[in-house]
């Protein structure tokens, strides 16, 4: 996961992992947080597709579903 800022810079990055190990894996809930306003939301899912998710100006949560 990545937010992409206005000024197409990219924000800070997670990764989000599930079943890493015996019984464990990441939180399916992430926070971000860019120093500039963000515009839209970068995804690359398992196997390499790509979504971007754009984000309305007020918008401050985003699901994003493979």
């Amino acid at each position: 996961l990545r937010l992409v800022d206005y000024d197409d810079s990219r924000g800070p990055l997670r990764e989000v992992q599930a079943g890493n190990g015996w019984y464990s894996q990441n939180s399916p809930v992430t926070v971000l947080h860019g120093k500039n306003k963000a515009r839209a939301l970068w995804v690359k899912w398992p196997g390499g597709k790509v979504n971007t998710y754009p984000l309305k100006s007020d918008q401050s949560e985003i699901e994003a579903v493979y």
